[in-house]
């Protein structure tokens, strides 16, 4: 079936595989061997297997599918030499290595990467970036990188997304930040522990730093708010926030405090003052629906005006997902004992600008 489908490989655009390991050879180039007349003799090379002609394909996506009749640790030789439009790539669950990304001959025309749970060697890293200088788009899913002596400046200039995450912790991500990436728009990290946030994120809050970040996702067991705001707040052009605290509910010392809301108070100078967007799932350790407080007045939707609210753009959309502490009669919406408050915050989530909701997607009461 398979070689079947390689016969119309020139009219392939899109092709996304999800196949076992002994049907990829139909995407490498090898030498065809027949035997020597003399069997004394060694088998003679008589011809090469070109690789498959895709002159139309755009977007490849390959899926390394382990059913146990291989070893996992057998590497997969694709072959696309003559894909020259190619311009989207993902590989899932291969082992990779140096000479799988060198027969990619148009990895200038890339523009869009995916690597999904990628095992073998170590992929290191002067072997990707720089070889693929247009690469826009990158995703990284536990995939595993070193920097063997990485040079002093190293720079892409045209990645502007790029999503990654790791199995044990942030420092499986710290080679990935030595690169500067001074066009990077939307940035998303994703780990199962705690972050240093200054740490992995330094070569963007760094006093030189060509940052241009409008949008950042987390997703970690949050901690050390102080140190949180912060780094947010170096981040100049950030537009767009979106937060995950993965611990467990109800866990003491992670989530978000009063602390991180208030640091979005109109008064306070200087800390996340580009922010238009705000979605936080998690702990929420508070116990009165008044931590909506600097959320209102940023929303503009009071009348007042302060001193540092010219500057600083509208909260357009904000959502928190978490649930209420049911136990205090504060948290509830409709026991607040302010009516004019509660007046407003309804008038927010009617508005769509405030979206409460529980952790199982139910309305706050």
């Amino acid at each position: 079936m398979i070689n079947l489908l390689a016969k119309s490989s020139r009219q392939w655009r899109c092709i996304d595989f999800h196949i076992p390991f002994f049907w990829y050879p139909i995407f490498t180039s090898s030498k065809i061997s027949d035997p020597s007349p003399d069997n004394d003799q060694p088998t003679q090379s008589v011809a090469l297997k070109k690789p498959l002609d895709l002159p139309l394909l755009v977007s490849a996506s390959f899926h390394y599918e382990d059913h146990g009749i291989v070893a996992t640790d057998d590497e997969v030789d694709l072959d696309l030499t003559l894909a020259p439009s190619l311009h989207t790539l993902s590989l899932s669950l291969f082992q990779m290595s140096p000479a799988l990304l060198k027969r990619i001959t148009c990895k200038d025309k890339v523009t869009m990467m995916v690597l999904q749970r990628t095992t073998g060697p170590y992929m290191d890293l002067n072997d990707l970036l720089p070889h693929f200088p247009n690469l826009q788009e990158a995703a990284f899913h536990s995939a595993w990188f070193i920097m063997q002596n990485p040079p002093p400046d190293i720079t892409h200039r045209k990645l502007r997304k790029l999503e990654v995450d790791a199995y044990f912790g942030w420092r499986d991500l710290k080679v990935l930040f030595l690169v500067i990436f001074p066009r990077l728009e939307s940035l998303s990290v994703q780990v199962p522990s705690t972050i240093r946030y200054g740490e992995l994120l330094k070569g963007f809050i760094a006093h030189n730093s060509e940052s241009h970040l409008t949008s950042l996702s987390l997703s970690c067991k949050i901690t050390r708010e102080h140190e949180l705001i912060d780094v947010l707040s170096a981040l100049g052009s950030l537009r767009e926030l979106y937060i995950q605290d993965t611990s467990v509910g109800g866990t003491p010392g992670f989530g978000f405090s009063y602390l991180f809301f208030d640091a979005l108070h109109p008064d306070e100078p200087d800390t996340m003052t580009s922010l238009e967007v705000l979605s936080y799932k998690g702990n929420l350790l508070v116990q009165s629906i008044a931590f909506l407080t600097p959320v209102i007045i940023r929303s503009r939707m009071r009348g007042e005006i302060h001193k540092n609210l010219e500057k600083l753009p509208v909260l357009r959309k904000v959502r928190i997902q978490a649930d209420q502490l049911l136990d205090s009669d504060e948290s509830r919406i409709a026991d607040y004992p302010d009516p004019p408050y509660v007046c407003e915050v309804r008038t927010m989530m009617e508005r769509g600008i405030l979206e409460l909701l529980t952790m199982d997607g139910g309305q706050w009461e």
